[in-house]
């Protein structure tokens, strides 16, 4: 177990260091006290107008929304002093002795973490301070000590989620640019946050925010388990003189895709032609191998559905049959689509979760797949509230073309899932690159093998409206 006596000393020169360069620590110095009396001055300014307008209810909004922004301008230092933790020790020629140093790897990732932490999250805090004392003296405006805790966990897990994601970056670029290129896979995500907080602050879904909170809490602890499992001194000496070769990736990732699943496989096997063992060899192995997540992303499948249904028959909008055939049209003629359609759109779902699974760790594998569920498991309970039999509902608009879209969803949200893993935890004697490389391969495989993709098109644009039509309609 890691103790804090190798990283403290290591994060007191740091942050020594950042305070002591008045190029780094005026501006946010400057920031830090600025910024929050502008915003207090705009909201103190604007309050009177909006309690005219609507008689309060937005009014109450905008100074949660006004201390979110306070709070974060600060905050977004800790990217820039992260990416630099490692990338411009390398580039001011000062890594070599920064990594003979007695600390081990756990401490010396934990100290560079702690040391460009501490003075973005210190500044947060004054920064919520000063906007908070600068509304109660300018508009007389008190802030509650919930509202002030709620930001203040907020900044303090966004700060740990930006850092242990940079300093993994940085310690795995070559140099300070090649960190800050790859910045953009840590700056969209939190972008996209950030507006997800100011959308919940200006509708007040406080409870929102505080599952927010959790989830970012969750994300902060992964990336920082990663951070100290994958941070590897020797790796980052040799790393230095090695620059990033496209080819020699194109290369690695042709590799893997050709290499058998489980390692080596039986002679006989090695002799098929690849398009032959993907099918007689690899998928039974694929299947084998990640069987935990295939069959974790199939139960919460069914989750999903039961979550839907239970929504359905609590939900305070009921509908009768009458206006769900309409809604879905049953009544008037089922809306033509075609197998083009149908194939395009699944196919661009699948790419589209591939892609959030990087960014999310697997996440978006499972919410964005179990969406459909949710909404099948909604409308067939809205249908029991109306007096109707959901499993027929079911039977008729999703089970025909179900039975080859369900498996091929439950395959493509496992194997994304695996994608958003090989960064959190990968496996023993590979580097996160190696691992994402590999699973974007395992990915592939299965993708060429999703045939039954095609199929559930055809039935869905050819086959479930004419079961439909017979169930309900008579054959009509």
């Amino acid at each position: 177990m890691t103790g804090l006596h190798g990283p403290l000393p290591l994060a007191r020169r740091e942050v020594r260091d950042i305070l002591g360069d008045w190029r780094v620590s005026l501006p946010m110095a400057v920031l830090t006290a600025v910024f929050p009396l502008l915003l207090a001055f705009a909201v103190g300014w604007g309050l009177p107008l909006l309690e005219q307008l609507d008689g309060g209810g937005v009014a109450g909004r905008v100074i949660p929304f006004g201390l979110m922004l306070a709070a974060f301008v600060p905050i977004s230092f800790s990217l820039i002093l992260a990416l630099e933790s490692f990338a411009g020790e390398r580039d001011r020629n000062t890594l070599e002795a920064l990594l003979t140093s007695p600390l081990t790897d756990a401490e010396l990732f934990l100290g560079k973490m702690l040391a460009v932490l501490t003075p973005p999250v210190g500044l947060s805090l004054a920064a919520m301070g000063i906007f908070a004392a600068a509304l109660k003296l300018g508009a007389g405006r008190n802030i509650h000590l919930d509202l002030l805790l709620l930001v203040g966990l907020l900044s303090v897990a966004e700060a740990v989620v930006m850092v242990a994601a940079a300093v993994v970056v940085s310690s795995h670029a070559s140099s300070l640019r090649g960190a800050n290129i790859l910045a953009s896979f840590i700056i969209l995500p939190i972008a996209g946050l950030l507006q997800l907080e100011a959308l919940l602050f200006l509708v007040g879904e406080g409870r929102g925010l505080w599952l927010v909170l959790a989830g970012l809490g969750v994300v902060g602890v992964i990336l920082v388990r990663t951070g100290v499992r994958v941070f590897n001194r020797e790796e980052l000496l040799a790393r230095e003189h090695q620059g990033l070769s496209l080819r020699r990736v194109a290369q690695a990732f042709w590799s893997y895709l050709q290499a058998p699943p489980g390692g080596q496989a039986p002679s006989r096997v090695g002799r098929m032609p690849l398009p032959v063992r993907l099918y007689v060899y690899d998928l039974p192995q694929l299947l084998r191998i990640h069987r935990t997540p295939i069959l974790v992303v199939a139960g919460l499948f069914v989750v999903g559905l039961a979550l839907g249904y239970f929504l359905g028959t609590q939900s305070p909008y009921q509908v009768n049959w009458g206006r769900v055939r309409a809604a879905l049209g049953v009544g008037s003629g089922l809306p033509e689509v075609g197998f083009g359609w149908v194939l395009t759109h699944n196919l661009r779902a699948m790419a589209i979760t591939a892609v959030l699974s990087v960014f999310s760790f697997g996440a978006a594998a499972l919410l964005l797949l179990m969406a459909p569920f949710v909404v099948a498991g909604f409308i067939a309970g809205q249908v029991a509230a109306g007096g109707e039999d959901p499993l027929l509902f079911l039977a008729a608009f999703i089970l025909p073309h179900g039975l080859f879209e369900v498996p091929a969803a439950v395959l493509a949200g496992a194997f994304c899932l695996r994608l958003g893993l090989a960064i959190m935890a990968p496996p023993a004697g590979q580097t996160v690159g190696q691992s994402l490389l590999f699973g974007l391969a395992d990915l592939l495989k299965v993708g060429l093998l999703l045939v039954p993709l095609f199929v559930a098109a055809y039935v869905e644009a050819n086959v479930t409206p004419q079961v439909i039509r017979w169930v309900y309609l008579g054959g009509r």
